[in-house]
């Protein structure tokens, strides 16, 4: 049996996927860090996301996963004395992978997870290292820590000088900057990827944000007006492509203080006018409606506009209309060559399961906020029956599986 490697932000769906790859490709053990009131809580919430896939659900009843009951944001990662004692003698490796997703989130909020959550990580992964030596601390960042800065972005380089669009940027660019300091102490290896999107053969996700929604608003008519240029690179990367290559790299010694760009070079990522396109031509074979061709207006040039004349695009989301830069990827491709997707096969199986899951409809709330809308619902209560731990059913009112959803909403990055 392999070594120990404590995992975070499995039950986002980034850090899923790197744990079915650690599960099926190596004999490593996880300790996978989940909120929940005790163990069973934890456990059924970890166990409602990894179903569905066999190496997943396989693991439970074996000795590969050890679910922790904590929490990031509370000190000793709300961990018990003897847990935190047993991880200091036992881990070997730690994958950072949850963070708090929001673009729109206040930055007090998004500090408790991104900032002062990886301040804890460190403090334990520092205690492992002295007892025994850890082999490896795995730090998922975002390309997006780059901020505002535009033009080229060396792997190596971490600034705040030119600012962010958020305070997700913010907050992970605050995080980075410890896990960097840290690399004089720790075999530490960062892993940068662009705006994650489903996996590439089948087309899964599990939260349509970013691109989802831009794209949705085109394909319900909504969006006449893109507020880009045309020729504009859209920074996206499957999520496949992302955990297979954090899992692989984090038992390449050559790996260790280094960071990694998780992206693809803007001469293969699809253009704004490339994306429509093929989502244009998705929706004539797959829903009979054929959306308008959209006009393209440069981001500066939107102040101009009356405010009725505006795109409807979410605020938070313009700033990345506009990205003018290239990230290099001169380590990643030193250690594990290029990557080339072939995005016209790609994008419609994005749109394929978006479809399916319900999310290109014409309404206003995402497939989450129609969830969370109904459950919170009093005039039309909800209820749901799942497994007790200790068998036989388990009912949940609407509320208490409103407050569930919510608990578990710190993913990947």
């Amino acid at each position: 049996m392999g070594g120990l490697i404590l995992l975070t932000g499995a039950t986002g769906f980034l850090g899923a996927q790197i744990a079915r790859i650690l599960l099926r490709d190596t004999d490593h053990r996880l300790a996978v860090l989940v909120r929940g009131r005790d163990e069973p809580d934890a456990r059924r919430r970890l166990e409602s996301v990894w179903s569905g896939w066999p190496e997943t659900e396989g693991a439970f009843g074996s000795d590969r996963v050890r679910v922790l009951p904590g929490d990031l944001s509370r000190p000793g990662l709300g961990l018990g004395r003897h847990s935190v004692s047993e991880l200091k003698r036992t881990l070997t490796h730690v994958v950072h992978a949850a963070a708090e997703l929001k673009l729109d989130g206040e930055l007090g909020e998004l500090r408790r997870i991104n900032v002062e959550g990886t301040s804890r990580l460190l403090e334990l992964a520092r205690a492992a290292h002295v007892d025994h030596g850890l082999e490896r601390y795995a730090h998922v960042s975002t390309a997006y820590v780059a901020g505002s800065r535009t033009g080229e972005v060396a792997e190596e380089e971490l600034t705040d000088v030119y600012g962010f669009a958020n305070a997700y940027e913010q907050t992970k660019y605050e995080a980075e900057l410890q896990v960097r300091a840290a690399m004089r102490e720790l075999p530490v290896s960062v892993f940068r990827p662009g705006m994650v999107v489903g996996d590439s053969l089948s087309g899964e996700i599990r939260a349509f944000n970013t691109v989802y929604v831009p794209l949705r608003l085109y394909l319900c008519g909504r969006l006449r007006l893109v507020p880009a240029r045309p020729d504009l690179p859209v920074n996206l990367v499957p999520v496949d492509y992302v955990a297979k290559t954090i899992a692989k790299l984090l038992f390449d010694p050559r790996a260790i203080g280094l960071t990694f760009h998780l992206t693809v070079q803007p001469d293969h990522l699809p253009k704004a006018q490339e994306l429509l396109r093929v989502a244009r031509s998705w929706a004539a074979e797959r829903l009979g409606e054929t959306p308008p061709i959209a006009r393209f207006l440069p981001l500066e040039a939107l102040a101009r506009l009356p405010e009725a004349e505006r795109p409807a695009v979410p605020g938070f989301l313009l700033s990345y209309f506009g990205e003018d830069r290239r990230f290099h990827r001169d380590n990643v491709e030193r250690l594990l060559g290029p990557y080339v997707p072939d995005w016209e096969e790609i994008l419609p199986r994005l749109l394929d399961y978006a479809e399916c899951r319900g999310f290109l409809r014409r309404s206003d709330r995402t497939v989450r906020e129609q969830v969370l809308y109904r459950l919170e619902n009093r005039g039309l209560p909800v209820r749901k029956n799942e497994p007790a731990a200790e068998g036989g059913e388990l009912r949940l009112a609407g509320m208490e599986s409103y407050r569930e959803i919510g608990a578990v909403t710190v993913g990947a990055a």
